[in-house]
């Protein structure tokens, strides 16, 4: 079953809405596109918005796996948007099933990305945890991970779930989970998600 196939299955009905007012679009669409992509050769490149910025070659962050339920997109382009100095000077390097390029084998690219990973962040909702393909594609293996070779697991609350009855509960929040992400008002949650951030990049540069 193809990439794309497995998306349509789990997205049936949902529509993507680019960051910051750019034209809607689904998903599926932007794989085929090519449009959210970015080449994991060469220069590596950061999407914010609507906006490509190239960085400097030869810059080698910590890689960051990033998993999360495609219905939390909006989430996630938040995150990814707040990162992108990080990203954009090459202090981390966030891989996420957006770097996937049309033609690429989606398989070897999640398993090529979670064997050179450093860190996990989960974006943990109940449509994560619902989610099969994650479940079978890349938590499972990005635990395995964690008790193999170390990687570190970062993970946030986004909405209230039942992440107690999983795995994930042995690990320390980035935050405050009593109050998930979607709880709060836009400027609360802002603030909420840079100091996530800020995290974040510390764990990556004490785990060099």
């Amino acid at each position: 079953m193809s990439y794309q196939h497995l998306l349509m299955l789990e997205e049936e009905g949902e529509e993507w809405v680019r960051p910051e007012g750019a034209r809607q679009s689904h998903r599926v669409a932007d794989l085929l596109n090519g449009v959210e992509s970015a080449k994991t050769r060469g220069a590596r490149r950061s999407v914010s918005g609507s906006e490509q910025q190239a960085v400097p070659e030869g810059a080698s962050g910590q890689s960051i796996f990033v998993s999360y339920s495609h219905k939390d997109h909006r989430l996630f382009g938040v995150f990814k948007t707040m990162l992108a100095p990080a990203i954009q000077r090459g202090q981390i390097d966030l891989w996420s099933d957006r770097d996937i390029e049309v033609g690429d084998k989606w398989r070897d690219e999640i398993d090529a990305a979670i064997a050179r990973a450093k860190v996990a962040m989960l974006l943990v909702s109940k449509d994560f945890l619902a989610s099969s393909f994650i479940v079978n594609h890349e938590l499972g293996p990005l635990l395995d991970s964690v008790r193999t070779r170390g990687v570190k697991v970062f993970w946030v609350c986004l909405s209230p779930c039942l992440y107690a009855n999983t795995e994930i509960e042995r690990y320390q929040a980035a935050h405050d989970v009593s109050r998930p992400l979607n709880t709060l008002e836009k400027p609360q949650r802002e603030a909420v998600i840079s100091s996530i951030c800020a995290k974040l990049l510390q764990l990556a540069a004490n785990n060099e």
